[in-house]
């Protein structure tokens, strides 16, 4: 080394060893180089952990939410399903009670009918309607009742949805009644006028129910329906409207049961 340059080198506090400088540089550039992967996977392992460990947190939070929401859900359902379980006990009774006090009214028994809540194919909730007698014998409503009572149930079972409901008070039936007999009739008309005072409105195509509200005769001439107002009329259901019905269609020369001098029938055409 030029005496100058290790002057120099020797106020800067640095002596260079003969032979061994340029070895050691090139030993710990080597070490270097070997070690920079590993060092590299390491602190690359380090960085993922760290982020595992934020998103595991951040996890953990998000779990622990939506575990809260859900015991809010669970007591929530409890409660509707605690609220819904009334109302349909309360349902079932108010419609319970009102069919088996016209059915009493009617038929004069005291044969009764259940109403209970049952699960058709495990999921979906039906109403079963069963018939029971004073001993306790329950009765198949299709089989081993008659029709009358089957309408007279169905009739009330609808009128008393359509009260619960709050639906619109309209009903319309067509010879839903014709199995039952004339005091049965005359309590369902009776019926009738009660629920009319509370704001139903019916139409009623029916026989033998001609004591209630505005009646109609509706008789179909040709291709066309005609309906006339039967208002402040005398009415039966004998009766044969025949205004402005077309008799041309009759012979002039038919005459029905004329009876000769023997007291025989004979019929003229």
């Amino acid at each position: 080394m030029p005496v100058a340059t290790r002057q120099q080198a020797i106020k800067k506090g640095v002596v260079p060893v003969k032979g061994a400088t340029h070895s050691h540089t090139r030993g710990k550039s080597h070490s270097t180089t070997f070690y920079a992967p590993l060092i590299g996977s390491i602190k690359s392992e380090i960085s993922n952990r760290k982020n595992l460990q934020k998103k595991v947190e951040r996890l953990g939070t998000q779990l622990y939410e939506s575990q809260k929401e859900y015991m809010n859900i669970c007591d929530a359902q409890k409660v509707l399903s605690t609220v819904s379980d009334d109302n349909t006990y309360n349902t079932l009774s108010f419609i319970t009670g009102m069919v088996n006090k016209t059915m009493h009214e009617v038929f004069g028994d005291n044969n009764r009918i259940e109403l209970k809540r049952k699960l058709y194919a495990g999921s979906k909730p039906h109403i079963v309607v069963s018939m029971i007698d004073d001993d306790g014998n329950t009765y198949d409503m299709v089989l081993q009742t008659g029709a009358g009572v089957r309408q007279v149930v169905s009739f009330m079972y609808t009128l008393c949805l359509i009260e619960i409901r709050k639906g619109r008070r309209f009903l319309m039936i067509d010879e839903k009644l014709n199995g039952l007999h004339a005091e049965a009739k005359r309590v369902i008309s009776q019926i009738i006028e009660i629920f009319s005072k509370s704001g139903f409105q019916f139409i009623i195509v029916e026989y033998t129910l001609n004591n209630i509200g505005k009646l109609y005769n509706v008789e179909a001439r040709g291709t066309d329906s005609v309906i006339i107002s039967l208002d402040g009329r005398e009415y039966n259901d004998s009766m044969v409207i025949l205004e402005d019905a077309d008799l041309s269609i009759l012979d002039k020369n038919y005459v029905e049961n004329v009876e000769d001098e023997e007291g025989s029938e004979e019929v003229i055409v």
